[in-house]
């Protein structure tokens, strides 16, 4: 294991929407050191390992992209680092990721303005929401300087796992 820190790339706000539907959808567990998050489909799941000085996941994003992805961003909600508001978490119950980011060709503002249109669709005030989400996003910039990179114990190929 390499232990060099190196530094995340901020993410997309929607990575905030993604930990929000793995905390309303229970898609996570603990075990021994590590967190695992499964993807919305299930098709995939991702590890993350925290160290004292950073954190790993072999998430696509983070490991491939070195950008800090949704996986990271769950676990420092459970760490209470950073506040997702179960309120509005179960706002994003259910939703397919996976599928929308595809539909949407990977343009992951696209696919925000497409939940937040179907949640406006539904009666939800989406100011409300915006606003925490960007709380949310704020909080997460303000940790990332904070938050090195690092090389876990695991590879990516590891992520492609399939619900039994």
């Amino acid at each position: 294991m390499n232990t060099k820190v190196s530094s995340w790339k901020e993410p997309h706000i929607i990575k905030i929407l993604e930990a929000y539907s793995v905390i309303a959808d229970a898609r996570y567990e603990k075990k021994d050191n590590y967190l695992w998050v499964y993807s919305s489909d299930y098709e995939k799941r991702y590890t993350v390992e925290n160290f004292i000085d950073g954190y790993a996941s072999n998430d696509n994003m983070s490991y491939n992209n070195g950008i800090l992805g949704y996986p990271i961003v769950v676990k420092l909600a459970l760490e209470g680092k950073i506040y997702l508001n179960q309120n509005i978490a179960v706002l994003f119950k259910g939703i397919n990721w996976t599928s929308l980011n595809e539909k949407c060709k990977k343009d992951f503002t696209l696919s925000f303005e497409t939940v937040m249109a179907e949640l406006a669709n539904q009666g939800i005030n989406t100011e409300i929401v915006r606003d925490e989400v960007n709380s949310v996003y704020s909080q997460l910039l303000l940790l990332l300087p904070s938050i090195g990179r690092k090389e876990g114990n695991f590879c990516y190929m590891d992520s492609f796992y399939k619900l039994q």
